[in-house]
């Protein structure tokens, strides 16, 4: 709870910080740095992210715009080891799968956290559709803990979306059309001068009528869904200074009798940002609101949601003595409100400050990588919650280049607003003010690298979760959220690419993962739905102007032993996609895509609840023609 106010418990302590990394040593010039044209996603003092002692991948513009991904759900869906969650919820955000866990997984926009805090247990913090895909020029993936380097939530991995900077004067657009009404178009203007450059951005989405899920039996469908987007961004130097916002409507059935639910979402981003390859400071505000009415037997029911976080962080590398350092801290300040038109009013408010460093330093020829971070939370009608998070690495690179590692880090996921403040009135059940943060470890062993065919990396993990928090069914007299469950994973993760020829490449990416929940401290473990077995392989022809590229995505044996799970989502699951493009030369290329080439019925969830059951299914087969235009 807040003891003290906001500035003397928060705001002087982060300003103290400010004289003492600015009058620390920068690395010396007899070992200088050479800045990174972009922040490194899990460690504060690689250069590459091939450096990084972890399992990695990484996704480009290129990558995106040639794919024929439609969002950045789809683009995810594409990394070996992610499952896309499409549609698996009864407000149909998109969410995906890492190591068995969906909530636990860190977003990071520009390098800083991104996540709503009226989130419920067992659901994405991150609206994935909230995050446009033209507006993205790389996204970096780092399996295993990092909260050591970046706080709450980051226990399956991060995924870092770095936003797009204008690199050369022109204009690009894009033009698409496809089956179930698909429309897309939007543009890209930048202009490149020697003191500033600014680059903005525009888009429109709109989709029609599919399938989304059979209620007791009954098809119901998405109706629409529209979309609108932009974003402006100023660079000069080492300074950033940009904005996105965006709104989405959606429509879609629920019921036997197809009763019509709507959503409204808006989002605003804000960002002041420097980073000379030494220093680096951001700033940053996020808002999102979302407005929601489901129409039932008993009548309208309307619930409005809205997020806020804003937060600050300042670092600095140096190296002291032997050892590379990077020091630094972060504030974040989050605030939630609920209301709904049947008299229930929620809110919460918290902060944090964090201090945090990085060391590193060679052991001979083995690197040795050491974090800790300090997060202390200021809880407002909730208990005040302080983690310590250590992570060690040791890597070893071979004479041939290759990068061997061993990681070990704690990670922690703090309750949300929501969870600790909400209450049912009617049953009724109680606030959980005393929710305890999910905590655990990891541990990753593996080797990564390249040849003259391709990269190619192979390790092992474990995973291990305490007081998870699970929604207490409607206990009468009880808090309505609890820290409750067990969870555990282990795995093994592999990709590999091959160019087979001056034609073609092949993609593979396969994992094996055991995970289970034990959902009371007396229940036995049990399968939780995730796929022991996934696989992704492409095959890509390119020749002159032409290329094509076939895909397989295969998820195999989804048991889910918890009550109400049916089989139907527990089985094997194969789906295809196709794409075709050609390039027409002076920035214009038509791509063909057909995702779900074969239409499968793949159901991502069957639930039984109180008698009702629900099973959504993944998108159906969808055709689009793209064409864009730079010039």
């Amino acid at each position: 709870m807040r003891s003290r106010t906001w500035f003397s418990r928060v705001l002087v302590p982060f300003l103290a910080c400010l004289p003492i990394l600015f009058a620390l040593p920068a690395f010396p010039e007899e070992t200088p740095v050479t800045a990174a044209p972009e922040i490194v996603t899990g460690s504060r003092l690689a250069e590459t992210l091939d450096e990084v002692p972890a399992p990695t991948d990484v996704i480009t513009s290129a990558d995106i715009a040639s794919s024929g991904a439609k969002s950045l759900g789809e683009i995810l869906d594409r990394v070996p080891g992610i499952i896309s969650r499409v549609r698996a919820g009864s407000t149909q955000e998109d969410n995906v799968l890492v190591r068995g866990l969906v909530t636990e997984v860190l977003y990071l926009l520009d390098g800083v956290p991104y996540y709503k805090s009226s989130h419920v247990a067992g659901a994405a913090a991150v609206d994935l559709r909230s995050i446009p895909a033209e507006s993205i020029e790389r996204i970096e993936i780092v399996r295993g803990a990092a909260s050591a380097l970046y706080g709450s939530m980051a226990a399956g991995g991060v995924i870092h979306i770095i936003t797009k900077k204008p690199e050369k004067t022109g204009v690009s657009v894009n033009l698409e059309g496809g089956s179930q009404d698909w429309r897309r178009y939007g543009f890209r203007a930048s202009a490149v001068g020697e003191a500033a450059s600014v680059t903005a951005w525009a888009t429109h989405r709109e989709e029609g009528r599919s399938r989304l899920l059979l209620y007791d039996g009954v098809r119901n469908d998405n109706l629409s869904y529209r979309e609108d987007a932009g974003g402006l961004k100023f660079v000069s130097g080492a300074w950033s200074l940009g904005g996105e916002w965006g709104n989405a409507a959606s429509e879609w059935e629920y019921g036997t009798e197809k009763y019509l639910n709507r959503q409204e979402d808006d989002w605003k981003r804000l960002f002041l940002s420097y980073d000379d390859g030494t220093t680096r400071f951001a700033l940053y505000r996020h808002v999102g609101d979302k407005f929601l009415s489901q129409d039932s037997a008993w009548g309208g029911f309307e619930t409005s949601y809205e997020d806020t976080a804003w937060g600050s962080e300042l670092s600095r590398r140096f190296s002291w003595a032997d050892w590379a350092v990077s020091l630094g801290a972060a504030y974040r300040d989050e605030s939630m409100e609920v209301w709904d038109n049947y008299g229930t009013a929620l809110d919460g408010s918290r902060n944090y400050l964090a201090p945090f460093v990085e060391f590193s330093r060679a052991l001979g020829e083995v690197l040795l990588d050491i974090g800790l971070r300090y997060e202390n939370w200021n809880v407002e009608d909730g208990d005040d919650q302080s983690e310590l998070t250590p992570k060690m690495s040791l890597s070893w690179q071979a004479p041939g280049g290759n990068l061997w590692y061993l990681s070990a880090g704690r990670f922690f996921a703090m309750p949300s607003l929501y969870e600790i403040a909400y209450f049912d009135p009617w049953t009724p059940t109680t606030p959980s003010p005393s929710l305890k943060p999910e905590k655990g470890w990891t541990v990753d062993l593996g080797v990564k690298g390249s040849d003259d065919r391709g990269p190619w990396s192979v390790g092992l993990f474990a995973l291990s979760m305490d007081d998870k928090i699970e929604f207490n069914n409607f206990t009468p007299d009880e808090p309505s959220y609890v820290n409750l469950s067990e969870f555990r994973s282990v795995g093994l993760e592999a990709s590999r690419s091959w160019r087979l020829s001056e034609e073609w490449r092949w993609d593979l990416g396969l994992t094996w993962m055991k995970a289970e929940v034990k959902e009371t401290p007396v229940s036995p473990w049990q399968r939780e739905g995730s796929p022991t077995w996934s696989v992704d392989s492409t095959w890509t022809w390119g020749h002159g102007p032409w290329e094509a590229a076939f895909a397989l995505h295969y998820l195999g044996d989804r048991e889910n032993g918890r009550d109400g799970f049916g089989p139907e989502c527990q089985g094997d699951a194969t789906t295809a996609d196709l794409r075709l493009a050609y390039t027409a030369g002076d920035g214009r290329r038509a791509i063909l895509t057909v995702t779900n080439l074969f239409d499968e019925d793949v159901l991502v969830q069957d639930y039984t609840s109180r008698g009702t059951r629900t099973r959504y299914f993944a998108p159906e087969r969808r055709v689009t023609f793209s064409w864009q235009w730079a010039f």
